[in-house]
């Protein structure tokens, strides 16, 4: 479900917590960030609970219209295209969104004002008006509807992001993920694919994405004097602790990661800590961390300390 780039996220934000507070142990750090990841598989399922909520509040509105004193013939007979949209369909029936809803106790039961803000705006909307208007809607035109509402309704509104934050404050961070996460799905997803597809059993696709997570934090942990003392050296006019806290974390990772796991290639290992570092840190950092990490893996080679499993795996080129 989530990414190896976004494994190192969660390993870079559990490492900051221990940096400011080292007396945090190493199985605790373990723990919270295995929760940090079983977390974003609840925000993807409460994003997917709109999709619930807006065939709930839609069905609402027509048969409030229905009771209407004064109906028209389109309140009393309705088109029931949106309805009987077959992957609004899908994810209404989706039984691993219904474990995890009762299970963690999901709902947007106290925010019904922005569901139904939420609906209005999306009727409004000229896609809705086309959508409705088509002869005879493909599959494609079926799943771009609920991709639109998503994209252009639920991820540009402000009120989505404070309720999310106000629920799991790690969540300010993840919510932009998810929120792609989701798109990418439905953008993929096809009525004869396994419930697990549209979402999945656990938040690590394997064992090995796990074991990712714990042996980068632990080996961070090993080699944090090692690593401190080969920044030290090679960052010219720079005391170690006036460097920003953040690119001391994200220089720590991205050596021990160097070192540590023989299958990953140099140019991937440096190329997403570079990116990291955009995200998270000062505007020119990376070139800093770019210039710190191209001269340690240099030593580092020359004392024989990266070892790389299979062809084009030893590659010194760093990309920018």
């Amino acid at each position: 479900m989530i990414t190896r780039r976004y494994i190192r996220v969660k390993a870079f934000q559990a490492l900051y917590a221990w940096f400011q507070n080292q007396t945090i142990k190493p199985l605790a750090l373990q723990k919270n960030a295995d929760t940090s990841c079983e977390n974003i598989r609840e925000l993807y399922a409460l994003i997917l609970l709109l999709f619930v909520e807006l065939k709930i509040n839609y069905e609402l509105k027509l048969k409030k219209n229905k009771q209407k004193k004064l109906p028209t013939h389109q309140d009393l007979n309705p088109s029931m295209r949106f309805l009987e949209n077959p992957f609004l369909l899908l994810i209404n029936r989706n039984i691993p969104l219904k474990k995890i809803t009762e299970e963690k106790k999901l709902s947007w039961s106290d925010h019904q004002g922005l569901i139904r803000q939420m609906l209005q705006q999306f009727l409004s909307t000229k896609e809705y008006e086309d959508y409705m208007r088509f002869p005879e809607p493909s599959l494609d035109d079926h799943r771009e509807i609920l991709l639109f509402f998503l994209q252009d309704i639920v991820a540009t509104n402000q009120n989505v992001y404070a309720i999310t934050d106000a629920l799991n404050i790690s969540w300010h961070d993840d919510i932009s993920f998810v929120l792609e996460l989701v798109n990418q799905t439905l953008s993929l997803v096809n009525l004869t694919n396994k419930p697990s597809f549209l979402l999945a059993d656990g938040v690590f696709k394997n064992k090995d994405d796990r074991s990712f997570l714990h042996e980068l934090m632990a080996g961070v942990l090993e080699h944090q004097a090692e690593n401190a003392k080969r920044i030290k050296q090679l960052a010219e006019n720079w005391e170690y602790e006036r460097i920003a806290l953040i690119d001391r974390i994200i220089l720590q990772m991205g050596l021990t990661e160097c070192m540590c796991f023989e299958s990953i290639p140099l140019k991937v290992t440096i190329n997403e800590y570079l990116d990291l570092a955009k995200t998270y840190s000062s505007e020119k950092s990376h070139v800093f961390i770019n210039g710190i990490l191209d001269k340690a893996i240099a030593d580092l080679n020359k004392e024989g300390k990266i070892k790389k499993i299979g062809r084009g795996l030893l590659d010194q080129k760093i990309g920018g």
